[in-house]
């Protein structure tokens, strides 16, 4: 499955050779369904280990106090944050994939 999300976001990038840490797409999410709970895949991060997370919005989360002063502080306040701490709410990896016997996607092409 991470193959499959991996090739969808990155065929979405015409700048895939840039160097940039961070690559945007006009994409839509990816819908991920599994028994009884939805997630939207946003985006696809590949760490400096090698290791590879989906980036998701799960509507079981809240957004963290710490994000919300972030966001409620606007853009300067980001200067100096640690990013790994700030996106790990909303990393899934492999771990959590295991979790489970199935899923359904849903991409929109």
């Amino acid at each position: 499955m991470f193959e499959s999300v991996a090739k969808y976001f990155r065929e979405g990038c015409s700048n895939l050779e840039s160097g940039e840490k961070i690559l945007e797409t006009d994409l839509p999410p990816i819908y991920l369904q599994h028994r009884g709970h939805s997630v939207t895949i946003v985006g696809f991060e590949v760490t400096k280990s090698g290791t590879a997370d989906l980036l998701v919005f799960d509507p079981m989360y809240k957004t963290s106090p710490a994000v919300r002063r972030l966001i409620d502080q606007g853009s300067n306040a980001i200067q100096g944050v640690d990013a790994t701490k700030v996106l790990q709410a909303w990393r899934r990896g492999a771990p959590y994939l295991q979790k489970y016997k199935g899923f359904e996607i849903l991409m929109l092409e």
